[in-house]
């Protein structure tokens, strides 16, 4: 197993020999090597892969070939869980993509693939280095941005209809940032119990991405 998981496998590589282990034995391995909790259960299987290859933003919008598009931006969303339960809840609603900024977000892991539930195979991740000139981007193709924040006064309801519609989420802990909800063209609030200061933001992706598809 330490030769498996140490080789880095590309096209042409000769693989080490195959040993057969009880069932035990190779629990007991894959346990020391990726351990066995809530964040690692690898149900007795490990796939040593290549990172996803998301394209850049620039080469996503020259092929998209609809004119009709939803997209979500992540304003600097940190949780690996939260940002597979939005790619998960973006495949569900027919968004097309998910971007975000290529630092203040982590790298695709093991937990984030697990919590997308197959998502990550039909929804790209596109990264970027600044998040306000990807904005400015998608407006010159016409996407209309709502961000999506408690101190919002566009009614949820009026994100629908738009053919091109980018819906921003904050941080888990600040939200949006200044430059960001300056930068977007509606700030939208989900109406919840005035006693109530926010939601979780994967919940409240969903529920945006919900709004969005409304007839």
């Amino acid at each position: 197993l330490d030769e498996i998981v140490k080789i880095r496998i590309n096209k042409g590589s000769k693989m080490p020999p195959v040993h057969y282990l009880d069932k035990f034995t190779l629990s007991s391995a894959l346990d020391h090597h990726v351990g066995n909790n809530e964040k690692n259960i690898h149900q007795g299987v490990v796939a040593v892969v290549e990172p996803l290859n998301a394209p850049s933003l620039e080469d996503w919008l020259e092929n998209l070939q609809q004119k009709q598009s939803l997209v979500l931006l992540l304003d600097q969303v940190t949780d690996i869980r939260n940002i597979g339960a939005i790619l998960r809840s973006a495949w569900a609603f027919g968004a097309d993509a998910i971007i975000t900024t290529d630092r203040n977000c982590p790298q695709e892991s093991g937990a984030m693939i697990r919590a997308a539930a197959g998502a990550a195979d039909h929804i790209p991740l596109i990264r970027v280095v600044n998040l306000t000139r990807a904005m400015s981007t998608l407006q010159k193709q016409g996407f209309i941005l709502a961000g999506m924040t408690a101190a919002g006064k566009t009614p949820l309801k009026q994100i629908a209809g738009h053919e091109r519609l980018g819906i921003i989420m904050g941080a888990e802990d600040k939200g949006l940032r200044r430059l960001t909800a300056e930068k977007a063209d509606l700030l939208v609030r989900i109406p919840i119990a005035n006693d109530m200061e926010s939601l979780n933001v994967s919940v409240a992706a969903a529920i945006a991405l919900y709004a969005a598809n409304a007839s």
